[in-house]
């Protein structure tokens, strides 16, 4: 999961790893927990409004993000219920 966020958060577009944000989704289409961690990592890189996108395009829900647990073993659904109750704004 690292590995593609960071080929989306942390290449530029040029160069040769760099892998659209829509090609990551697609690796995990269906995959709800999965999903879940991919917005948890762009969330927290700062990118509230793509990960609510991500959250909203793949009909996530705030239970989803239960089963992810940070390294201390705290749920993330913290996460989850601000991106459900989180205003989505088009750039």
């Amino acid at each position: 999961m690292f590995h593609f966020a960071n080929n989306f958060l942390g290449k530029k577009e040029d160069d040769k790893d760099f892998m659209g944000l829509d090609r990551v989704e697609s690796i995990y289409s269906g995959q709800k927990e999965c999903l879940a961690h991919l917005c948890d990592i762009v969330y927290n890189s700062g990118r509230k409004m793509m990960a609510k996108g991500i959250f909203m395009r793949n009909k996530l829900k705030a239970d989803d993000f239960s089963k992810i647990t940070a390294g201390t073993g705290k749920s993330k659904i913290a996460v989850g219920k601000e991106l459900e109750e989180l205003k989505y704004e088009e750039s």
